[in-house]
């Protein structure tokens, strides 16, 4: 026997148990890591009588009954360690892409906000943070003044 794994939405899920079976074409990977990464939180583990494929994905030529369900299981991620700066350096990229006209704000320096602070202090307690005034928190801002996101994509 040999387990695979399918991650899917839990609406996805429902619509799985509720017709009895994996329609043709639905993929399998042998990691439940690879299938929550590209499928999501659902993750069936399916019950193979031999190893379908040595390839790191299967996708089933014919229909998979869920009598073949091991286990159906909801992952929720939480969120441990969050890099704001990776994030905002990933959102400034992204929008100078998709944006004809947009420069770095000098202001903030590209950080968005006037000062920062940590988003929690050690006793929990929210801190309350400046965005800054000339690119409304974004790090970017338009050459010609218009709003971010009413500005013209390329």
């Amino acid at each position: 026997m040999h387990l695979m794994f399918h991650g899917t939405s839990l609406e996805n899920a429902e619509r799985i148990l509720a017709s009895g079976e994996f329609a043709v074409g639905t993929h399998f990977g042998h990691h439940m890591e690879e299938c929550l990464k590209m499928g999501g939180a659902c993750i069936f583990e399916v019950v193979f009588d031999e190893k379908p494929t040595d390839y790191w994905e299967y996708r089933c030529p014919e229909p998979i009954p869920t009598s073949q369900v091991r286990l159906l299981i909801n992952v929720e991620p939480t969120v441990l360690w969050h890099n704001l700066n990776c994030e905002r350096e990933v959102t400034k990229s992204m929008l100078l892409e998709m944006h004809d006209g947009v420069e770095f704000c000098e202001e903030c320096d590209g950080r968005g906000q006037e000062e920062y602070y940590p988003p929690l202090t050690r006793w929990n307690e929210m801190q309350k943070v400046t965005a800054c005034g000339k690119c409304n928190g974004h790090g970017v801002h338009t050459t010609d003044g218009s709003d971010i996101y009413e500005h013209k994509r390329t």
